[in-house]
């Protein structure tokens, strides 16, 4: 009893958390309202990520032996790791920031607050992000044959636009959004460092393990969660089919999570025979 009571009580704090609605008395400027540059500095974000990706991929030349070193898959995916792992190192902190400001207000200040000076200027960011990453790696990745980076910045992108043309309170989910690539903080950091030569180092190893932590919690619980409220909010309602895009979005996150339980099983049963042939 005493365990479910300390899993239902951060449950049910976080599920009031999630769920709060804004007040009808106040009308607030949506996004692009407050933020006329908005898709402007979002192309300028956009450029400056892929110069950022065309410098990373010309300056991995300055170390031939190591490069060449590395398998054609490797060569091609750096330069996205590195680009991916700027981004969130910038975004990600201030991210959590933002939510744990946003949990330690009261309903009544959360019913009011404008959300859209607080959070939309995050936007332009992320977009210009997800923009130079779908054209210099994801339609790349699609044309491979692999589709599920493809799908998943096109319903990012679809979920961000068209939420700053809408109600002002759909802002407040952006921070959230961007909790959930803590995971890639982790697994990226992970990947470069393997990459270079620290595989199976007891650090790595900790950010592989963090990596699957952060997963479960941030994207296979948090993320369904908060898009179920917003698509059964009314707030929401002003997303009309863009909500559709919940679903895949959240379905891409329970695919994932299975390709990492796999792996973590796969792992865990060669290490259980290594361990029996040392026996």
């Amino acid at each position: 009893q005493v365990s479910n009571l300390c899993v239902a009580v951060p449950m049910s704090k976080y599920w009031n958390f999630i769920a709060r609605q804004p007040s009808t008395d106040v009308v607030q400027l949506t996004g692009i309202e407050e933020y006329p540059n908005f898709f402007r500095d979002a192309l300028v974000w956009s450029i400056i990520f892929t110069i950022i990706y065309a410098i990373t991929t010309f300056s991995l030349r300055f170390w031939p032996k190591w490069y060449n070193s590395l398998t054609p898959r490797k060569q091609k995916d750096f330069p996205s790791y590195v680009v991916c792992l700027i981004h969130h190192v910038v975004r990600v902190p201030n991210a959590w920031v933002h939510v744990i400001t946003d949990f330690m207000r009261t309903d009544a200040e959360a019913a009011i607050f404008n959300y859209v000076k607080y959070e939309a200027a995050v936007g332009p960011f992320c977009i210009g992000y997800f923009v130079s990453d779908l054209f210099c790696y994801a339609i790349p990745e699609a044309m491979r044959g692999e589709f599920e980076y493809l799908i998943h910045h096109i319903v990012t992108l679809v979920i961000i636009s068209s939420s700053v043309f809408e109600h002002a309170y759909l802002c407040r989910w952006i921070p959230h959004l961007l909790i959930c690539d803590t995971t890639n903080v982790f697994f990226n950091t992970a990947w470069i460092l393997r990459t270079v030569g620290f595989k199976d180092t007891p650090f790595v190893q900790f950010l592989e393990i963090m990596f699957a932590i952060s997963f479960l919690f941030t994207r296979v619980i948090n993320m369904p969660c908060f898009l179920y409220i917003v698509a059964t909010s009314s707030y929401g309602d002003g997303l009309g089919y863009a909500r559709i895009a919940f679903l895949p979005l959240g379905l891409l996150q329970w695919y994932w999570f299975s390709k990492i339980a796999s792996k973590l099983v796969s792992r865990l049963g060669t290490k259980e025979q290594k361990d029996s042939k040392q026996c």
